[in-house]
């Protein structure tokens, strides 16, 4: 009896497998049609989707074709309907620093380096190489290396492609790792670290890294001289020996993605992908991608939460005050579908009435306030609270009050849970501003996907870090109930506690102190909050939840424009307002329900010297600081976006987004603009604004990377500006509290006499 059952179950078995090879054969059949390519090709290839079957923004004119070569290459081309548009071709491998030996950080960044330096003799092109062709034909190619990926890219004219992406795939198929340039490459890193020593972020980054598990791979890995050089001696027998072997391990076609942009068929460029990219060398059977996220230390974690939690004070190179929150959380891009700390990072971020900012800003404590969520640990996700901290908000009293503000808000968000209408008006937002995306340069649009390859279905290339999908109610009360006092760490950072600051880390010399838990004049009083008292905070900072957003546009259909597309501008006739003249042009937003528009006001106060230009700038900054928490940031969130920025001879402002809306921002605009000309800022708006101004003007005059300085010290030489950056700080630092009413006076002058253009 069981053998007639095991011989009708084989059967049923085996009709399934015919039924669903017959599907596959007739969707790859579909796939072949759709892309006008012959039969033959699907003997090249593992899986193919048929062109339409990636998702893609309404405004995107492309075709996309994706498909998985037979060595597990997997590739999206996409066929540009732009003629003047230049080919772009991005090919990401998932071999990065946490990929690589411990003991030798900066060897995946080495090898980035060396893959560029050819081919071997069987492939070699005799009359140029890759980078020389692009030099030749006006293309340019770059290289970076994160903790994940390695991402290789260039561009080129069009009908050079060909060319370009044989020699290109040759640096993978057969790359030979000349022992001469080794030298010349490890001085080319080492200038680049030299060039991130100033930079604060990646000395944070590499402070927050003496915390990591040294059980995990992950590591600092961005690699020096001293890393790739004179540490290694006695210690690795070979710098090159252990490139050969990092390559041989990493640079496997199965763990590669290729995204290519060209004006040429689908079909086309699937086919020249085809030959150029099959020969790859696969990993052996059975070896499978690496482990991604929460995976990638198996039983060890990236960070230990007794490692990570307590307090870090920093001293910056930059004129930077601020406190940080971060919790621990695991590895977000696997919730790609549901992204819970969207939904919370928008709601700490809120900067309308009722959240974090607007109660931090009534006390004088901040200037800004900021939620994300950080995912390029590789083994771990951070979210993170960044708040700016106002002039004098740096004490034990200013960080005790801010913290009780924000544990106050996130234990709202707990007590009220998450609320489908919140995530609805975000989904719905995200979705119209896919739908309606501005273009972006294909040597841009190519590094981005292929990246996205490696995390998303290819269906989603495009998408699925832009949208989001489904409600996880759940997935969002993990992520509130993970933001404990007892398991934050706590980042002050400030120039002022220096003297305290008695660490230094070891590859930027970042000095910085770590305390193992918070000060107990933070932590008691942020636990009672966190333990009930956080209802009488809400009441007393009148903290809540935002309404809906005004905004959201609800008239999404396209005008007829009364000019042709591209024409030249046209005036338009203004009678009875002979200090007003207006152009319209159907420009690049042309086919979407979005417009943009720019103003130029001629005011002469504004040219009168350093002091008018100081106060031009200051009015500017304080209309936006007032219409922020007003009406702004909704306005941003939702599509709708603004620039009021001084020039030589007056100030410009620049509308940009969708029409439904645009025209109800401009008029907050004009009325803003127009009240501060009559009425005086609020002494907490004229102190952030004038602070926030003179410590952004220092960094520009005194700080920064050498090149940035010499960049902006080209630009006054070729500009010429009426006050240089110097003489503006100067003007601006000796603008007092008292000079609110100079500020009026400005307005006046400035919209009392001025041509609008």
């Amino acid at each position: 009896m069981a053998s007639v059952e095991e011989a009708r179950a084989a059967a049923r078995a085996a009709r399934a497998q015919r039924a669903a090879k017959e599907d596959d054969d007739t969707a790859a059949a579909s796939a072949l049609q759709s892309a006008n390519l012959p039969p033959a090709f699907a003997n090249g290839v593992s899986r193919l989707l048929a062109v339409g079957a990636v998702a893609k923004p309404e405004t995107d004119l492309r075709d996309y074709l994706f498909f998985e070569l037979r060595n597990g290459l997997r590739c999206l081309v996409a066929k540009d309907p732009d003629a003047s548009s230049c080919a772009a071709v991005a090919l990401v491998v998932q071999a990065g620093s946490i990929h690589e030996p411990k003991d030798v950080p900066g060897l995946a960044h080495f090898c980035e380096h060396m893959v560029l330096h050819g081919t071997s003799s069987a492939y070699h092109y005799a009359e140029s190489s890759f980078s020389e062709y692009l030099k030749q034909h006006g293309g340019t190619h770059n290289a970076s290396t994160t903790t994940q990926q390695t991402c290789f890219a260039f561009e080129v004219a069009p009908d050079r492609l060909e060319g370009a992406l044989v020699r290109f795939s040759r640096l993978f198929a057969a790359p030979y790792f000349n022992r001469a340039c080794g030298k010349q490459e490890i001085n080319a890193i080492d200038a680049e670290h030299s060039m991130n020593v100033q930079n604060d972020f990646r000395r944070q980054w590499a402070i927050l890294l003496t915390d990591a598990n040294p059980r995990h791979p992950y590591h600092w890995g961005s690699g020096c001289r001293k890393s790739l050089e004179t540490d290694l001696q006695g210690r690795v027998p070979s710098l090159h020996r252990a490139l050969e072997d990092f390559h041989a391990s990493a640079y496997l076609s199965e763990r590669m993605t290729l995204a290519v942009v060209g004006t040429q068929e689908v079909a086309d460029l699937a086919r020249l992908v085809l030959r150029s990219f099959s020969g790859i060398a696969r990993g052996k059977a059975g070896l499978g991608l690496p482990p991604t996220g929460d995976e990638l230390g198996g039983d060890e974690a990236a960070f230990l939460p007794e490692d990570f939690r307590g307090q870090v004070l920093v001293t910056p190179i930059k004129e930077i005050r601020q406190l940080r929150l971060a919790w621990l959380l695991p590895w977000q891009v696997a919730r790609w579908r549901t992204k819970p700390t969207v939904y919370v990072s928008y709601l700490l971020g809120h900067e309308g009435p009722g959240g974090c900012l607007s109660a931090l800003r009534r006390r004088g404590l901040a200037s800004a306030c900021a939620a994300s969520c950080f995912d390029y640990h590789g083994g771990a996700s951070t979210l993170e609270v960044a708040v700016d901290l106002a002039e004098g908000a740096l004490c034990e009293e200013g960080l005790r009050e801010m913290g009780e503000i924000l544990f106050a808000y996130i234990c709202l968000l707990r007590e009220v849970g998450p609320e489908r209408w919140v995530f609805e008006e975000q989904q719905r937002l995200q979705s119209m501003e896919f739908r309606f995306s501005y273009d972006t340069s294909a040597y841009t649009f190519v590094q981005d996907v292929a990246s996205n390859l490696h995390y998303y279905p290819p269906e989603e290339a495009l998408a699925a870090d832009r949208l989001l999908y489904d409600f996880d109610p759940d997935a969002a009360t993990e992520v509130l109930a993970a933001m404990q006092v007892s398991e934050a760490r706590l980042w002050v950072i400030a120039r002022e506690l220096e003297a305290r600051c008695t660490s230094v880390e070891p590859w930027y010399g970042g000095r910085f102190l770590k305390l193992p838990s918070l000060e107990p004049g933070l932590w008691l009083p942020w636990a009672e909050v966190e333990d009930g008292g956080w209802r009488s905070v809400i009441h007393t900072h009148g903290l809540r939840l935002p309404t809906p957003n005004r905004f959201v546009p609800l008239d999404l259909s396209l005008r007829r424009s009364p000019v042709a597309a591209r024409a030249a501008p046209q005036e338009l006739p203004i009678p009875d307002l002979p200090c007003l003249r207006a152009w319209l042009r159907a420009g690049p937003v042309l086919g979407q329900p979005k417009a943009a528009a720019s103003l130029f006001f001629h005011c002469p106060f504004a040219a009168s010297g350093s002091e008018a230009a100081a106060l031009t700038l200051l009015f500017c900054r304080c209309v936006q600081e007032e219409l922020n928490e007003e009406c702004a940031f909704e306005a941003n969130v939702a599509g709708v976006m603004y620039k009021l920025e001084p020039a030589d001879t007056g100030f410009m402002l620049q509308l940009l987004g969708f029409s439904d809306r645009l025209g109800t921002l401009a008029g907050a605009v004009a009325r803003k603009m127009a009240a501060l000309a009559e009425v005086d800022v609020s002494d907490a708006t004229w102190a952030a604004v004038r602070d926030r101004q003179e410590r952004h003007l220092s960094d520009v005059v005194n700080g920064g990377q050498p090149y940035v300085q010499a960049a902006a010290a080209l630009e006054e030489l070729l500009a010429r500006p009426r006050s240089a950056r110097a003489e503006l700080l100067g003007a601006v630092a000796a603008v007092r509290g008292s000079e609110a009413v100079a500020l009026r006076g400005a307005g006046r002058r400035l919209l009392g006499n001025c041509l609008v253009e």
